[in-house]
């Protein structure tokens, strides 16, 4: 067990690391769908056909880091599924919920406060923090499952699959051709939404791994002043 609690950890820690990289590029492209300023600036003259490359290129980039986080089986990726698998297991759950639950009051040397009662509080306080623990885990199981029932999931599946990560031809009526982009049925609003929810996910994994959060919000600080210097 001692093993799989060691992969645990350190798949979440690299699942963290990973996401902000696709965070950062994820907040680099909405301009290009959103931002009505910038898409006047580029989708027009000599600059639109570049334009179009760009972002398709980081849309693809992006929805390929989205399936490669989530949904990838590989064993030796950090992904979601492969993290959730090693959390199903009631043993690691209960040591991480041991670890999770840990809170202990100093002692101070001649202080007048009743031993017992200090023991009653830290006792009632890692309650607490166990049903803590279990909510967070029950959260993390509702978000997973909302995450795979989403529309979008297939076709960036097949994106990543069939056109960038491999390149699959199939034979038409027209002859040998590869995935036709547009039958995917997905939309440049997709990847925010796909991103958005991996977000939840990260970090309620980390929490229960690790015992860690994270400062997200200024890392999204960050991220935006990026893309605004770039696009501006």
């Amino acid at each position: 067990m001692e093993e799989r609690l060691e992969k645990l950890i350190s798949y979440s820690e690299h699942l963290l690391d990973a996401f902000l990289g696709l965070f950062q590029k994820t907040i680099v492209f909405l301009p290009m769908v959103e931002n009505s300023q910038v898409q006047s600036q580029y989708t027009v003259g000599p600059k639109a056909e570049g334009f179009m490359v760009l972002r398709f290129a980081l849309f693809s980039s992006c929805a390929q880091d989205v399936i490669k986080l989530t949904i990838d089986n590989d064993k030796r990726t950090p992904s979601v599924t492969n993290i959730m698998t090693i959390l199903m297991d009631e043993r690691i759950r209960h040591e991480l919920r041991k670890r999770y639950s840990v809170w202990t009051l100093p002692r101070e040397s001649g202080s007048q406060i009743n031993e017992e009662d200090l023991v009653n509080f830290e006792r009632k306080e890692q309650s607490r923090l166990a049903g803590e623990f279990d909510q967070t885990f029950s959260d993390l199981k509702k978000a997973w499952d909302d995450f795979n029932a989403q529309p979008w999931i297939t076709g960036l599946r097949i994106l990543r699959d069939k056109n960038t990560a491999h390149l699959e031809i199939r034979k038409t009526e027209e002859g040998y051709k590869p995935v036709a982009i547009e039958s995917l049925d997905l939309k440049w609003g997709d990847l925010g939404e796909a991103v958005r929810r991996l977000e939840e996910l990260v970090l309620k994994v980390n929490l229960i791994a690790r015992q860690a959060g994270f400062a997200i919000e200024s890392a999204k600080t960050q991220f935006d002043r990026t893309s605004k210097e770039f696009w501006r």
